[in-house]
């Protein structure tokens, strides 16, 4: 498949697996493979393997207790993976691209647990957390990893001088990696980014530039490192331009739109339909709604006073928790591209197996 230069892909690990030498693919948080100063509480950060139903069970209980000691623990959700994504929603602002939805399924699973009594006791390492049902669920010492490598440069490359105290600067790519995407990162400094000739150059009173940081977007993927087993959760669109109008008064354009997405192996959309707000927030359990871009505010605020486009699916040949991922990556990349309506999903294969 022909991939987009700034397509983002996510995929999970067991973190004694991680590959340096694998260049392709990268912690979505630095911290995940270096040590760290350790943050106040803090015991261990653990993955939920399982289904929307069971998470949002979770996400209402969150306190747990040590079985060696009356110590509690409490759950949150790993905030580094949130501030990853939004920093690279922020660079493509910065970089003048179009945003596209980072799937984020993986990402959401991920939760950070911390002993609520820190100051009064150990750090928790030595006890055991009863994580009681869900126990069977829970995953120690896995990190997400995706496409997007963040590196330094620094301004070695071609400097033209420019009126009025300008200079341009070119971008370093990567040896080897020219073909990838590249972004400069966000900085005071820059006046201007341009794209000449699939070259980047910075444009900035500067004459020298030292440890600016660059994102390099990774157009081949290699999943050939021992581990790497875990679908990639990628946000590719077979179509970057399409007409908005068509959508709204053709069926079929609306279906094809979603099948750009490249989701079918996973879902499959079978229906869709307008209904008032009160239809889905009486039962919001067997819904997926926008909500893999918190950090952009047009596009939740008002939504439960807008009409809801509710879309229908069937579960493809994959697990049931891969195709709620989809259903929620779909219905909040619709919601950026189609801001009229609240647009939600539910798969009707869940529901008549009473959402297991």
């Amino acid at each position: 498949m022909n991939r987009g230069k700034f397509d983002v892909a996510v995929t999970l690990i067991y973190k004694g697996n991680y590959d340096p030498m694998n260049e392709t693919l990268f912690p979505v948080a630095e911290e995940d493979i270096r040590r760290t100063g350790k943050r106040k509480g803090y015991v261990k950060t653990i993955y939920l393997d399982a289904d929307e139903r069971i998470s949002r069970a979770f996400r209402k209980h969150m306190i747990f207790y040590g079985r060696k000691s009356p110590m509690r623990y409490k759950a949150v959700p790993c905030q580094r993976y949130r501030d990853a994504v939004k920093d690279l929603y922020n660079t493509f602002a910065f970089n003048k691209k179009p945003w596209v939805t980072v799937n984020t399924g993986y990402l959401d699973k991920f939760y950070d647990v911390y002993a609520e009594e820190a100051d009064n006791c150990d750090d928790g390492t030595s006890d055991i957390i009863d994580f009681g049902e869900y126990s069977p669920f829970i995953r120690d010492n896995y990190i997400p990893l995706w496409n997007v490598e963040r590196y330094v440069f620094d301004g070695a490359g071609s400097v033209s001088c420019l009126p009025d105290n300008y200079f341009e600067h070119e971008l370093q790519k990567k040896r080897g990696c020219e073909k990838d995407g590249y972004m400069v990162g966000v900085r005071k400094e820059i006046e201007e980014i341009i794209i000449r000739a699939d070259k980047v150059y910075i444009r900035t009173q500067m004459q020298t530039i030292s440890g600016w940081e660059a994102y390099r977007f990774v157009k081949k993927i290699s999943i050939d490192s021992f581990g790497y087993e875990r679908r990639l959760l990628y946000n590719h669109s077979k179509n970057m331009v399409f007409e908005y109008e068509m959508i709204r008064f053709a069926e079929e354009a609306l279906y094809d739109r979603i099948r750009d997405y490249d989701v079918d192996d996973a879902v499959i959309c079978s229906n869709h339909q307008v209904v008032p707000p009160d239809v889905v927030s009486e039962s919001e359990g067997n819904f997926y709604f926008a909500d893999m871009n918190p950090f952009i505010q047009s596009s939740c605020h008002t939504l439960v006073e807008r009409r809801v486009l509710l879309l229908d699916f069937r579960a493809g040949e994959t697990k049931m928790q891969l195709a709620e991922m989809m259903v929620r990556f779909l219905v909040s990349q619709l919601q950026l591209e189609m801001g009229e309506f609240r647009w939600a999903g539910r798969i009707l294969d869940e529901m008549a197996a009473g959402g297991a």
